[in-house]
């Protein structure tokens, strides 16, 4: 059957050109003059390419293509933008609202049925559809049904896949069959109640992993210290306040991915034989807490943590003590004298020294908007005054225990583990150890049912700054340019030098939107970093060129991704440097995006930006 094509185009002049040109092609055309009519053709028609002029009457060609973007039903129809003049910014707001591409006119009457033709092969396997995030899976326990379904709905919003069991023994035995990122357990549940279960799969060896969260109706302490103990993670009170429970399963998965992580990379770290570190740092608490009193007590009760403990008055003192000591956990009161806890708490997760830094906020304020400004603040927990001893102890506990999860997925990042598994010249892990840890995160995602993206990264022109500022320059461009992308990376992502000026980049948990939002913020990253070559010459800005595969649930093999990536890379390479090309596992170009460099300064050139074409 004959492709057809949608034109929407107001100006008749414009539209007739678009006809002539295409007459006798192999196309089957449809018109219209405004977005309403041409909707209702795309409804109709399902065409196989919608050309969308952006300049319409009424309703305009881009707000017509999110629209035709987010209907499930028309999802899988793509348009190319039509626009009268030629600004940078116009494929960016086009790629913005979902579209594939975007033409300029007066058209190419030469290559416009050439690029029609291209656009529709492109839509065609974007029909695979981009690879959803991983958000987690999340196990919901509980016997009355309304609440079930309450909870499916609150979830649904943010996109995590939901199980349910309306028993105790009913939550174990999927428990025991299916990955769960989560449990949200209800604790009065007739036969075996909350505790129990808790206690049951905190310690089987395939459960005890798995984060719990406790939903009760029980207000009393005792009761909230009964779940610690049986160890229970996180504990939410009835009624569940949606933004509260978010935050919550939020913080519980993301602590998961982290050890999970940390496990993974230990292994392939032994596998390779790379020295382990034999003994855990000492760890630092802060209290910035004014009340005399309440920081005495503090002090008391977090001496059984084993660390060092340190304490601030004010806003001012604290912040002088976070510059001058490595601090893992600050105890924050809300209503200090010189500010506001939330202002230190947002200066905390700020700065690059101090941002991993887990922060329990403390206020005497017990309603529920507090405690929703201060997860909003970055605060990655909060208690209510008067506190508990013993439940200051189990999330202090909790806390540190996150924070070195943290610190050793950054330090196995950053470290020379060894020769076997870094490159002596950027510091980063090189390309055996890249290649046994995707082929292990592969295995774990297709277990877990998450996908993974990988990228293949390549500075642009290398050749050009061996060949005129001599080689040890280009090693300090590709040293530059691996600390530029380093510092723009997640905690769980892997960057290697895969060889050359070429890198590899292994992202867990990642879709292809989120693959997108990083690739793109490395290629922001290298084009702004400063990169000095050493001795008399002057600094010179780099550009990079990426190509993502993404696999939904670790489908296909380590060398097929790298294979799916590495095409995306010459595609990007082919469409102009300084920018990414996505593939959807092996089914094709899913999503684009360029910016078309100029070319790189010699070494007699001062050092530029790349600009857009």
């Amino acid at each position: 059957m004959d492709p057809t094509l949608l034109i929407v185009e107001d100006n008749e002049s414009n539209l007739k050109l678009l006809l002539a040109v295409l007459a006798g092609t192999e196309f089957r055309v449809l018109t219209a003059s405004d977005a309403e009519t041409g909707l209702e053709l795309v409804r109709e028609h399902r065409p196989d390419l919608v050309l969308m002029d952006v300049g319409l009457p009424g309703m305009d060609g881009l707000s017509a293509a999110r629209i035709i973007g987010s209907d499930p039903e028309l999802a899988g129809v793509p348009v190319v933008t039509l626009t009268a003049h030629a600004m940078d910014s116009d494929a960016d707001l086009s790629l913005s609202a979902g579209c594939i591409g975007h033409l300029t006119k007066p058209v190419d009457t030469r290559a416009f049925a050439s690029q029609v033709r291209g656009f529709i092969e492109a839509g065609r396997q974007q029909l695979a559809r981009p690879v959803a995030d991983h958000r987690g899976r999340v196990l919901v326990v509980d016997d009355e049904p309304l609440n079930i379904k309450l909870f499916k709905a609150k979830l649904a919003t943010e996109r995590y896949e939901v199980l349910t069991a309306s028993s105790g023994a009913e939550a174990l035995e999927l428990a025991a069959t299916e990955p769960l990122d989560l449990v949200l357990l209800d604790i009065m549940m007739p036969g075996m109640d909350g505790y129990e279960v808790t206690r049951r799969l905190k310690a089987g060896p395939q459960t005890g992993h798995i984060p719990i969260i406790l939903v009760t109706a029980l207000t009393g302490t005792e009761d909230k210290h009964r779940g610690l103990e049986a160890g229970a993670d996180e504990f939410l009170n009835k009624p569940v306040n949606t933004h509260e429970l978010l935050a919550r399963v939020k913080s519980m998965i993301r602590l998961k991915q982290y050890q999970e992580q940390l496990g993974l990379r230990a292994e392939s770290a032994r596998r390779a034989d790379a020295a382990a570190r034999s003994r855990p740092p000492e760890r630092t608490v802060l209290i910035v807490e004014d009340d005399e009193r309440d920081a005495r007590l503090m002090l008391s009760y977090l001496g059984e943590t084993g660390a060092r403990l340190l304490r601030a008055d004010s806003q001012a003192a604290a912040l002088a003590l976070l510059e001058r000591e490595p601090v893992d956990l600050v105890v924050l009161d809300l209503l200090l004298p010189d500010a506001s806890g939330l202002e230190l708490c947002r200066r905390i997760k700020r700065a690059e020294a101090t941002r991993r830094a887990q922060v329990l906020m403390v206020t005497c304020v017990e309603d529920l908007e507090t405690k929703v400004a201060s997860l909003d603040g970055g605060a990655d927990d909060y208690l209510i005054k008067p506190v508990h001893p013993k439940e200051l102890l189990v999330r202090a506990r909790a806390l540190l225990r996150k924070k070195s999860y943290l610190d050793s997925l950054v330090s196995q990042c950053e470290d020379a583990l060894a020769s076997s598994v870094t490159d002596d010249l950027t510091g980063l892990h090189n390309r055996p150890y890249f290649m046994r840890f995707l082929e292990s995160e592969l295995r774990r995602a297709t277990r877990q049912g998450y996908p993974v993206a990988v990228a293949m990264i390549d500075v642009d022109g290398f050749k050009r700054y061996n060949d005129s500022l001599g080689h040890l320059a280009g090693d300090a461009v590709l040293r530059g340019t691996a600390a530029a992308m380093g510092a723009a990376l997640r905690d769980t992502d892997l960057l290697a030098r895969f060889g050359g000026d070429e890198f590899a980049l292994v992202m867990p948990y990642v879709g292809t939107r989120e693959a997108e939002r990083v690739v793109d913020r490395l290629c922001q990253a290298v084009r702004a970093a400063e990169l000095t070559t050493g001795g008399s010459a002057p600094a010179v800005r780099a550009t990079i060129s990426a190509g993502v595969a993404v696999a939904a649930a670790g489908d296909g093999s380590a060398q097929g991704l790298l294979e799916a990536a590495d095409q995306a890379l010459y595609l990007a390479k082919a469409q102009g440097k300084d920018g990414y090309r996505i593939r959807g596992g092996a089914t094709g170009l899913v999503t684009r995006h360029d910016l078309a460099a100029n070319d790189l300064p010699g070494p007699a050139g001062p050092a530029h930006t790349a600009t857009a074409r």
